[in-house]
């Protein structure tokens, strides 16, 4: 009797590690049993001791808990990232009280062009990339790359001199620059471009973007209408690794 119920404590012990084991290696925030939306904009203060945030897609989100935001130093001002359980209404644009799970900073950079004076700092080194998409007035980028730290990645989006464009898609590089940076650690990061000048163009249709994968050059073809990124990884890391 004593023999099966040791063996039965011990089977339900590894089971429960188990399943532990799945939920914090799949999906970490998916313990709420909702589920989960994402949301890119900016953060803004509601002036009752809320922020809250002005989505790219129009959404106005009130941060139901707002000291998450301000105990780790975001501001208003600031581009934001943010998972949240899925709203119960099924209204767009939505307005309403979410509770933030995640938030990670956005670092918000202009393109800028590619000169023999800026080439070195540039940089061209591999990088993958997981998705890009437009909204509101910003071209984003979900990267990925290797590193052992402590010293800031470079990344950019560069205009190239003689580059042709094609069917109204302007062509673009994005470029990565290590730092000499040893490959041992996982990075995961979001930045977004401001190309607000190019939606001002009617002659521009999206944007062709050139990318030194670490496996083989890519070439991504961005529309210029608002989208939603294909995926989003979990797990990014600290904003101020890149610049």
């Amino acid at each position: 009797m004593k023999r099966n119920l040791v063996i039965a404590l011990v089977c339900l012990f590894v089971s429960m590690m188990l399943f532990s084991s799945c939920v914090d290696n799949d999906e970490k925030y998916l313990e709420v049993g909702l589920p989960i939306s994402t949301t890119i904009g900016t953060l803004n203060d509601a002036g009752d001791g809320r922020l809250y945030i002005d989505s790219d897609l129009g959404n106005t989100l009130y941060v139901k808990n707002s000291e998450m935001l301000s105990s780790t130093g975001f501001e208003a001002g600031q581009r934001i990232y943010a998972e949240f359980p899925a709203p119960m209404v099924n209204k767009t644009p939505f307005v309403g009280e979410v509770e933030l799970l995640y938030a990670y900073a956005v670092k918000v950079k202009d393109v800028v062009a590619l000169t023999d004076a800026n080439r070195e700092e540039i940089g061209d080194d591999p990088i993958d990339v997981y998705s890009i998409w437009n909204s509101k007035n910003y071209l984003n980028v979900q990267f990925h790359f290797l590193t052992n730290g402590p010293d800031p990645h470079y990344i950019n989006l560069v205009t190239v001199d003689g580059s042709q464009n094609v069917n109204g898609y302007v062509y673009l590089e994005f470029r990565h620059n290590a730092n000499g940076n040893k490959p041992l650690k996982d990075y995961l990061g979001i930045v977004s471009f401001d190309i607000s000048e190019y939606m001002e163009d009617p002659a521009v249709k999206g944007f062709m973007i050139r990318v030194n994968a670490p496996d083989k050059e890519q070439v991504f073809m961005v529309p210029l209408a608002n989208s939603e990124p294909e995926k989003v990884a979990r797990g990014l890391g600290d904003a101020s690794l890149v610049e």
